[in-house]
């Protein structure tokens, strides 16, 4: 009986460690993919319009907030002397995969902040309002995104990100 009762100890002792390192390791990855911290972008991009024949130049900003597990995109459009519009979407960080350095996001509500007096909007707002609209549509208001961290400078704060669906690609301040 005394052998048995060594063998029912290393038994559970075994399992015990098991059950240790397995909660270790599966709260390790949970730790990992939980968001709590707060993270801000904002990124500008020159656009052109080469259809006009002249050069134009319109910009496009993308101003990214991150709280806790929320999010927000908010895309603004201007000419050389007015804001046109824009597109604000709201969601929820779903997890972010570090070894990629990638968040995934669940997009779920939209908005289109547009100048009405503007005569005609241009097709580089008109573009991106209609594929957020057609997307909140067709997905049941819930589009996956996904934002990766391509390369990050320290010196200077700036942040190159990829947005997909889309392949968009931003240079951007992290503020």
């Amino acid at each position: 009986m005394n052998k048995y009762s060594h063998w029912r100890s290393a038994v559970i002792i075994c399992l015990l460690a098991i059950t240790i390192v397995a909660g270790a390791v599966f709260g390790g990855m949970s730790v990992l993919n939980e968001h709590t911290s707060s993270e801000k972008f904002a990124c500008v991009a020159d656009v052109y319009n080469t259809k006009s024949g002249t050069a134009v130049k319109n910009q496009f900003k993308l101003h990214i907030d991150i709280e806790e597990q929320d999010v927000l995109f908010k895309y603004i459009y201007s000419t050389v002397d007015t804001v046109v519009g824009g597109l604000h979407l709201k969601g929820r960080v779903k997890n972010i995969q570090a070894s990629t350095m990638t968040y995934h996001f669940v997009i779920n509500s939209g908005a289109i902040d547009l100048d009405l007096s503007i005569d005609k909007v241009p097709a580089e707002i008109k573009r991106v309002i209609d594929q957020g609209r057609k997307a909140l549509e067709v997905t049941g208001n819930h589009i996956p995104l996904s934002m990766e961290v391509s390369q990050v400078f320290n010196l200077d704060k700036t942040v190159i990100i990829r947005i997909m669906p889309g392949n968009s690609i931003w240079s951007c301040q992290k503020n």
